[in-house]
């Protein structure tokens, strides 16, 4: 088992933490929320996949169950290059055309992804996939994040920066697993990258917890019926100037 499988296995449980308290947790829902909570999902089950398919590696290598797990494991990483551009076509106010373009051609993807022949060839302790899924896999998250870099170049001065920090992080962290892989061939970590990409990602969204939009409206309330109160005093005593007793 390659370095990525225990790297998977240990953010797992940290994944499923950050999940469950982002859904239970009480907050406004918008576009970045609904988007965010999809891309947890999605890392979950692309997290889990990965385990499975590792522990299916050793016993059930070029099985139909091994080649489902492994089909489904790109499908993750179709789907979450997917909700992570569509969040920053969101920001960026994208227009409606390029984002129904954008669902089109990753549901393409997909099916072709499913249906055409992937090759499973076994090295040691590791297996490399080949075939038209993997390279179509491949190119999809490039054609996104030559996308996304696009995006980010044009809005620098229109969009908050920490809002990008997640799209650089990605980019940043993938080069430094790049040049591992050259040296270490078994140190392929992109389910591990993915997750700490979100981790970062959850710090970068702007969504005000409903208690403290509560207690500015509380004081917004307390504010607006001081005011009222001095309003009424004023008032009256202008009255008393002007009638005296």
């Amino acid at each position: 088992m390659g370095v990525g499988f225990y790297f998977s296995v240990a953010m797992l449980p940290v994944m499923s933490i950050i999940t469950i308290i982002f859904i239970l947790k009480r907050k406004i829902k918008n576009e970045e929320t609904r988007i965010y909570k999809y891309i947890l999902i999605t890392i979950l089950l692309m997290t889990s996949l990965e385990i499975i398919s590792a522990l299916l590696f050793k016993n059930y290598f070029n099985t139909y169950m091994y080649d489902l797990i492994a089909k489904l494991v790109l499908i993750s990483y179709i789907t979450i290059n997917y909700l992570f551009c569509l969040y920053f076509m969101k920001v960026c106010n994208i227009s409606k055309k390029s984002l129904k373009v954008l669902k089109i051609m990753s549901i393409i993807i997909l099916l072709i992804t499913f249906v055409a022949k992937t090759v499973y060839i076994k090295n040691n302790e590791m297996v490399v996939p080949q075939g038209i899924p993997v390279i179509m896999t491949f190119y999809y998250a490039v054609v996104l994040g030559t996308y996304q870099l696009i995006l980010a170049i044009k809005n620098r001065k229109v969009i908050a920066t920490k809002k990008f920090a997640p799209f650089y992080s990605f980019l940043l962290l993938g080069l430094i697993n790049g040049m591992l892989i050259v040296v270490f061939p078994a140190s392929f970590m992109v389910g591990y990258i993915w997750c700490l990409t979100i981790i970062i990602m959850n710090f970068t969204i702007e969504n005000p917890d409903i208690k403290v939009l509560n207690e500015l409206y509380k004081n917004k309330t307390i504010m607006e019926q001081t005011y009222d109160d001095k309003a009424n005093f004023l008032f009256e005593a202008a009255q008393e100037i002007k009638n005296p007793l």
